[in-house]
């Protein structure tokens, strides 16, 4: 691999990011370790299973590209990434079906059974390792929304939480309807929602990235069955959750005013 892949490492490392690579593994492996290639990943899975370490921790892979989480930018210098063999979607008439997710318009390709078991061996070595909090188990579409899609609606994010790996919102604990009930009434649950999950790590809405962009990449990690990116109050009751169950210290939970 030369150095084009990757850079020296520039901050501690207390993100981990999960991708899919869109390509066989074959195509993977010539896309990471090519002479013009640019990109990379720390870990590779294969569709049976097999991990390959690409990169020593010591450097930063190049995955995140332009990227924003928990009042970081450029996530490759504190963040480790894995990429898993997936095709991604469904993009030409000869691929078989995939599965479709309400609130798009692609068939999705679901992750085999010896990926997700590599993945989550790999997942809690590293977070043991690194001490990685929960909300820093990520996406690349949650550090880079509208950009990128991966890893899509189909990844198991409940599962790996079952697995104590990431954050999942648990409604058995106490959690402020009061929260956004303000927000409903005043008719600007989007606004409230855009707020709160810049709170939950998400960046603020820009020229590049509007709120349906940033409420979507929530929905595909944590509201699967519904990527619509409409601020809705089932969106809104995870996020508040979320929130309440992760980001509560002493029993108080930063839900902020709006204006």
């Amino acid at each position: 691999m030369n150095a084009g892949h990757f850079s020296n490492r520039t901050d501690k490392i207390d993100t981990l990011v999960m991708h899919y690579t869109v390509s066989n593994m074959a195509r993977t492996l010539m896309h990471f370790f090519g002479d013009q290639g640019v990109v990379s990943a720390n870990y590779i899975i294969s569709e049976d299973g097999y991990i390959f370490k690409n990169i020593k921790k010591k450097f930063a892979a190049h995955h995140a590209g332009i990227s924003y989480w928990n009042g970081k930018s450029k996530i490759n210098a504190n963040s480790l990434g894995i990429e898993h063999v997936n095709p991604g979607y469904k993009v030409y008439d000869d691929q078989p079906s995939g599965i479709r997710v309400k609130g798009s318009d692609k068939e999705w390709y679901p992750f085999t059974e010896e990926e997700i078991y590599s993945s989550i061996q790999l997942s809690k070595h590293l977070i043991e390792k690194f001490n990685i909090i929960p909300e820093n188990i990520v996406g690349h579409s949650d550090i880079a929304p509208k950009r990128k899609e991966d890893p899509g609606p189909l990844f198991p994010w409940k599962k790996f939480a079952e697995n104590d790996i990431g954050a999942w919102p648990n409604f058995e604990t106490s959690w402020r309807l009061d929260c956004f009930k303000d927000a409903i009434q005043k008719n600007n649950l989007e606004k409230w929602l855009t707020e709160h999950l810049h709170i939950w790590g998400y960046k603020l809405p820009d020229e590049q990235t509007s709120a349906e962009d940033i409420i979507r990449s929530f929905q595909m990690h944590f509201r699967q069955d519904d990527i619509s990116g409409i601020a809705d109050l089932e969106t809104a009751a995870i996020l508040n959750a979320l929130i309440c169950n992760y980001k509560c210290i002493n029993n108080k939970c930063p839900c902020t005013t709006l204006k």
